[in-house]
Parts: C-alpha cells; sequence; structure tokens
C-alpha cells in the first residue's frame, strides 16, 4: 500500500446485510470467498491533484474468474473481514465485496493499511489536518490507537493482533519504530531513534526503519533490545506476508 506521499512517508459482528455506503450496518462476517488484486499497472494523479499513484483492482474468484472493481485505489488490503478494504482516489476508505456490496467507513484515509492475523482486525492511517492518526477498526466501530503524526506508514500487527507496528515521527522527530496497543489505555511507545530531531546531525545513532511491513522481521534481529525481539517472536508458519 501507497500513502499520502506529498505529506506522508511512507468482537461483536452484527449478523445483517449490507444497507448502503452510510457506514450504519456492517456486513455478516464470512470466510473470504475471493482475494482483491491488482491489475493494471499504477498511474498518476488523484482529483485533488497530487501525484499518489492509483491502482485498477479487482476480485480474483476461486473459481478463476474475476470480478473488476469500479473505483481507482491508492491503497487496499486483499482480504478484510468476508471481503476486502480499499482506499479510492478521494481518499474515502470501504469495506467492499466481490457481490458489489460497498461500505465507507472513513474519509481522509493515507493508503496505508495493514490486518490482524486473525483477519477481525483493519489498523489504517487518516490525515487529520495537517497531523495523522492511526486508527483501527473491527467491523462494527472505529477507534484512534495514536495521534499527532508528522508521519505513519509501513503498518503490521503483532501475531498476537495486540499491537500495530508503523514507522513514523512526530513534528520535528526523525521517522523510526513506534508501537501503538490495541488495548484501550495502554498507548503508544517509540522504539527506534526517538531521540533524534530534525535540524541538528545524528552521526550514527540513526537506526533505519523498514520500508516494507515484511522486513519487520528483519528489522527486529538487529536491534539489541529484548523488548524489540519479543514483539515479532513468532513461527515462520505464522508470519503475516
Amino acid at each position: 500500500m501507497r500513502s499520502l506521499l506529498s505529506v506522508w512517508m511512507v468482537g461483536l459482528i452484527l449478523p445483517s446485510a449490507c444497507v448502503g455506503e452510510d457506514g450504519t450496518t456492517p456486513f455478516p462476517v464470512k470466510e473470504p470467498a475471493a482475494r482483491l488484486v491488482q491489475i493494471q499497472a499504477p498511474i498518476d494523479g488523484t482529483p485533488s491533484g497530487d501525484s499518489v499513484p492509483l491502482a485498477r483492482v479487482a476480485f480474483v474468484m476461486p473459481h478463476g474468474g474475476r470480478q473488476d472493481v469500479d473505483a481507482m485505489a491508492i491503497g487496499f488490503v486483499p482480504r478484510w473481514r468476508q471481503g476486502a478494504a480499499l482506499v479510492d482516489s478521494r481518499r474515502r476508505l470501504y469495506e467492499i465485496t466481490a457481490a458489489g456490496q460497498r461500505r465507507m467507513l472513513t474519509t481522509g484515509a493515507t493508503g496505508e493499511m495493514a490486518t490482524s492475523s486473525d483477519g477481525s482486525l483493519l489498523a489504517y492511517v487518516v490525515a487529520v489536518d495537517v497531523l495523522g492518526e492511526l486508527r483501527i477498526h473491527d467491523g462494527i466501530s472505529e477507534r484512534v490507537i495514536a495521534s499527532g503524526l508528522a508521519s505513519a506508514g509501513v503498518l503490521r500487527f503483532t501475531t498476537d493482533s495486540a499491537q500495530v507496528l508503523f514507522v513514523g515521527a512526530r513534528p520535528g522527530g526523525v521517522i523510526g519504530v513506534w508501537v501503538a496497543s490495541v488495548v484501550p489505555g495502554l498507548g503508544t511507545r517509540c522504539l527506534t531513534n526517538c531521540s533524534l530531531v530534525t535540524g541538528e546531525p545524528w552521526q550514527d545513532r540513526f537506526v533505519p526503519p523498514p520500508s516494507r511491513p515484511a522486513d519487520f522481521q528483519e528489522w527486529r534481529t538487529r536491534m539489541p533490545s529484548s523488548e524489540t525481539h519479543s514483539i515479532l517472536h513468532e513461527p515462520e508458519r505464522r508470519r503475516q506476508p
């Protein structure tokens, strides 16, 4: 997934059907039968005039068929709940299904997203004025788990789905790795480059953050802290793609 490049660097389930795009009725949770994929090379440009790549996407069916989605995406996750999640060219975040159901979850999304290992939670970044928020959605409602961010991206859930790792910075700070708790009240912690500020020499204190969610595993092995080692200590078979 790609974010707004000019600004960013980067369970209760109701057994009812979708009633439209107003977000009042969640889709029922079922095992996903289709996977959302990119079917066309991204092109630059959105209606707002920025140069964020837009991609054509479609659901690929288990039997090999394809159902095109009538919206260009600046970001998406292949599967979430019984469908997928997509941020369109106007930065609206939708839950969509191969059957054509569409429910808008929020506006101002940057396109940075990740799903929990059990598929129940969606994490995403939303631009609020000049800063950003990291939010999660469980299919019923959304909740802010980190705010006041100058940048945020490269999201990844921990294996137990209790925390979200991301690369970001506070205003005046330098990008590093942060971890936000899904559990209310436990807050957000900076893990790397926490004391560095812009406009000052860093020498060898800067720790390059991961550039992709999959790179968090390799990043963890380079960190001396036992805390960073335990955050992503997981068997190979349980790792997220």
